[in-house]
């Protein structure tokens, strides 16, 4: 492995290992409020079977579900347009009622459907 001017191995591999760490943490903090079901109700949740696997989850219902939006700036999770939306289309959506993965979706960005997404 050849040297590069300025750049120090340590410092570099320190810096991988920080970032892996902090992923990691990501990940298990989520996966903790999954398993934990006072944790998960301390979050607003509760644990419940989603989607075909039916893998428990903490759903969390937001806030502002239901709301009409233009963006998901103006909601707590997604901006969601109605089903049959196309993409491009310009509309009014929806805030979507919790942090469940699950269904079809398709996203609202400044008042236009931008992407559709499906989980199992």
């Amino acid at each position: 492995m050849q040297s590069v001017p300025g750049l120090a191995w340590p410092n570099v591999l320190q810096g991988v290992l920080i970032l892996v760490l902090a992923m990691l943490g990501c990940a298990l903090s989520d996966q903790t409020l999954d398993i934990d079901p006072v944790a998960c109700a301390r979050a607003g949740g509760q644990i419940k079977p989603v989607c075909l696997a039916q893998r428990p989850m903490c759903v969390i219902p937001y806030p502002d579900a239901g709301r009409p939006c233009r963006d998901a700036s103006e909601c707590a999770g997604d901006c969601l347009a109605n089903i049959g939306a196309q993409i491009g289309e310009r509309v009014q959506g929806t805030c979507e009622r919790d942090n469940s993965p699950c269904g079809c979706r398709s996203y609202v960005k400044d008042g236009q459907v931008v992407g559709r997404r499906c989980v199992d």
